[in-house]
């Protein structure tokens, strides 16, 4: 049982450094554009978080650009 507890939190813990890194590439890109505003933020955040759970980096729904 601990094991699988383990397995979990590990499986977890790379999951959230690769979004933390991501979001914060994307932030660099966020303060680099003119007009920033919630909205613009609100779907980077997003984007992201679909990114990294799809493993994909063409999501056309959110895009935030």
């Amino acid at each position: 049982m601990a094991i699988l507890i383990f397995i979990v939190i590990s499986i977890f813990g790379i999951w959230l450094s690769c979004y933390l890194g991501l979001l914060v590439i994307h932030m660099i890109e966020f303060l680099l554009i003119k007009d920033k505003t919630f909205d613009r933020f609100k779907n980077m955040v997003i984007c992201t978080f679909w990114q990294v759970l799809f493993c994909s980096s063409k999501m056309d729904k959110y895009k935030w650009r």
